[in-house]
């Protein structure tokens, strides 16, 4: 996802510190987000990333915590702001808008209303649905948050991650995935599946197929075996 890193970094270059990416599920936002912060580590980014961590909040974790949600929320923003040094990653934003606060706010708001006299740089999540129905309409979030929206993959670049994914499925599992096999599974993937993203639909059906055909005899997994499951 070059293209989407270097659209995240143009707008923070031109001083926007609070970011929405937008993609489906499966479309690779948390390996974007986790090139980010190999980039933050060797310092090939953008001044406002220069000499920070990239710190990720579990959103979901808040509304499990026996502290008020909102109490929880305040004090992780606070104490980031005070390090100075924290660009926080909040993935499934939309999350917040389904909790409620003490005062009968939902905890987007919360989040919003504080980021309104904030220096913190924030990097969001979501997906364009839930983009839609939670949080393009809620008070001030146009106004204080960028959204950029993920391009679809190629398939090229589908087909390459995937061959990632499947040298580590043939170790794992002692079998062997011809290129053909990778590039039905990318064709299949695409044509039956369409309740996930790529490449994570692709690489959930080599998986699949990798686990039922593992036996320790090296299997050789073709276009045909992928056909079959």
């Amino acid at each position: 996802r070059e293209a989407d890193i270097e659209g995240l970094f143009a707008i923070l270059d031109e001083g926007k510190p609070l970011v929405q990416l937008i993609g489906d599920i499966g479309t690779g936002r948390t390996t974007m987000i986790n090139d980010v912060a190999h980039r933050m580590a060797t310092e090939t980014v953008p001044r406002l990333l220069q000499d920070k961590r990239l710190v990720a909040l579990q959103l979901a974790s808040i509304a499990g915590s026996r502290v008020a949600a909102e109490k929880v929320l305040i004090e992780a923003l606070t104490e980031a702001e005070k390090s100075g040094n924290i660009v926080l990653v909040m993935e499934d934003l939309h999350l917040l808008a389904k909790m409620e606060s003490s005062q009968g706010l939902s905890i987007l708001e919360v989040l919003l209303n504080h980021l309104q006299s904030s220096s913190l740089v924030v990097i969001a999540t979501t997906t364009e649905n839930d983009y839609q129905s939670f949080l393009h309409n809620a008070l001030n979030f146009e106004a204080l948050f960028t959204t950029y929206e993920l391009h679809p993959l190629p398939e090229e670049a589908i087909t390459m991650a995937a061959c990632v994914k499947a040298s580590l499925l043939e170790g794992q599992y002692k079998v062997f995935f011809t290129y053909a096999a990778i590039q039905q599974a990318v064709k299949l993937s695409d044509q039956y599946f369409q309740d996930m993203g790529q490449p994570q639909k692709t690489v959930a059906v080599l998986s699949e197929v990798a686990t039922k055909l593992s036996g320790g005899k090296n299997m050789v997994i073709t276009a045909d075996s992928i056909a079959q499951y």
